[in-house]
């Protein structure tokens, strides 16, 4: 499942009189809140399934 988490788009700056181009910065917000709603995703299901192990009776 961790393949499914996408890798960031950055932004650009430039120091001096250049003018910084901001133009990807939602882009990589977006994917930012997308891999950690997906890890939060993946956090839920392993803690169920460890909850889930720990309810079934020791043999």
């Amino acid at each position: 499942m961790a393949d499914a988490i996408a890798p960031a788009t950055g932004a650009t700056a430039t120091t001096g009189n250049s003018t910084a181009d901001f133009s990807g910065l939602k882009d990589s917000f977006d994917t930012a809140i997308a891999n950690a709603t997906k890890l939060r995703e993946i956090e839920t299901e392993k803690q169920n399934a460890l909850n889930i192990a720990k309810s079934k009776p020791q043999t």
